[in-house]
């Protein structure tokens, strides 16, 4: 999967927007026709008051706050075990 974004500019029922949205998919074509779907879906914009300005591949990255961890440098703490053995009472 690749991160495309998509920029466009489009007529809806409350107006005339200039967007960007991101979308994923293998191919940029794929990701146009998400785009189109999206828009009609949530904005409820007409396909043919759509006009696509640019579509460009994004670099994949992660937030800094999320980073691969190796076993060497992570631990993570082990839940106690609750007592299977019950007390007869």
């Amino acid at each position: 999967m690749k991160k495309f974004s998509v920029w466009l500019h489009c007529d809806s029922l409350s107006g005339t927007h200039n967007m960007y949205s991101q979308y994923h998919h293998l191919t940029p074509t794929g990701a146009v026709i998400r785009c189109y779907t999206d828009m009609g879906a949530q904005h409820h914009a007409f396909a043919h008051s759509i006009q696509i300005m640019k579509v460009e591949e994004t670099a994949a990255c992660r937030p800094a706050s999320i980073t691969p961890c190796s076993s060497s440098h992570c631990h993570t703490a082990v839940p106690a075990q609750a007592s299977l053995h019950r007390q007869k009472v």
